[in-house]
């Protein structure tokens, strides 16, 4: 058995689809299912259940995917702390980002790092916070950058930085003169209950800023109507500037996503709301310099004025 025979079948693992599977390989679609028949008839166990295009783990399966990410992650801890003993250099990185974060840090953190690291394999995944997490715990990344609540007894963080969740509302908005001046704050705060009957544009539930809106909206006793779900920050951002309602957005985000910045920020919640900006990473693993370099450069980066 083989490294490569292990990716081939976490690859049908991750996308349930022997076609996008095979294709995420490289592959021809006939080639994979053929490898998947041989290696199930060497193994004497189906792997897979076959539920017309989708490929769903039996148990047999899922103790296989199990081992598979164990072993392809100690060869990849292997591979890169030789490296680094053998060239002093980085051979891989593989980052996770959320969606809406990825599009301008990583621009902004990426050249110092490949000045350091030229020859650096990088990999990037952008997804949500929860499918992120999961993506860390079967080492399908080795650091994840993200805004998340919970924390996992496997995972380790470090905290970036801490940063507020902000209220936007349109400029010319009638309540946008509505703001107060209080202590330790940067932005004005103001009541959410003045919004009960106020349009909102809100990031999904299972985004940490759509969660955590909700749970402001919930904690202030009201129920606005909800004019749009998207999964798009920078999205959320222009329709507030466009007056089709009000909205939620981290702080950082206002500060790099473009736009003509025709809104208004206000604090909210008691007094205001923050989340840690964090870099996860597993308890187990070996973490390479180059990691760690990497974080140094987020941390740069958030002290920059």
């Amino acid at each position: 058995m083989s490294f490569r025979e292990l990716e081939y079948v976490l690859a049908i693992e991750r996308y349930r689809n022997i076609s996008k599977a095979a294709e995420s390989l490289y592959l021809s679609q006939p080639t994979l299912s053929k490898f998947l028949h041989t290696c199930e008839e060497s193994l004497g166990v189906r792997l897979f259940e076959r539920n017309g295009n989708r490929y769903l783990l039996t148990h047999a399966g899922e103790r296989y995917v199990d081992y598979a990410r164990r072993i392809l992650r100690i060869q990849a801890d292997m591979d890169n702390e030789l490296a680094e003993f053998a060239s002093k250099a980085c051979g891989r990185l593989a980052l996770g980002y959320q969606f809406n974060r990825s599009s301008y840090m990583v621009p902004m953190t990426m050249p110092k790092f490949k000045a350091l690291y030229p020859n650096a394999a990088i990999t990037l995944q952008e997804d949500s916070s929860e499918n992120l997490e999961r993506m860390l715990l079967d080492g399908t990344v080795d650091l994840v950058i993200f805004n998340y609540t919970s924390r996992h007894p496997q995972l380790q963080y470090e905290v970036l930085s801490e940063e507020e969740i902000l209220l936007m509302v349109p400029e010319n908005h009638p309540l946008a003169g509505h703001g107060e001046t209080l202590p330790d704050l940067r932005y004005p705060w103001i009541d959410l209950k003045l919004f009960k009957d106020e349009p909102f544009i809100l990031q999904q539930s299972d985004q940490t800023t759509g969660r955590i809106a909700r749970q402001l909206l919930a904690e202030a006793g009201i129920k606005p109507p909800i004019a749009m779900q998207t999964r798009s920050i920078e999205g959320t951002l222009h329709l507030v500037e466009n007056e089709l309602g009000c909205g939620f957005i981290v702080e950082t985000h206002l500060k790099y996503i473009p736009s003509q910045k025709r809104v208004r920020s206000f604090s909210v919640g008691r007094p205001s709301t923050s989340i840690e900006l964090v870099a996860a990473r597993r308890r187990s693993d070996y973490f390479s310099k180059c990691a760690e370099d990497y974080i140094k450069i987020i941390r740069e980066y958030f002290a920059a004025p």
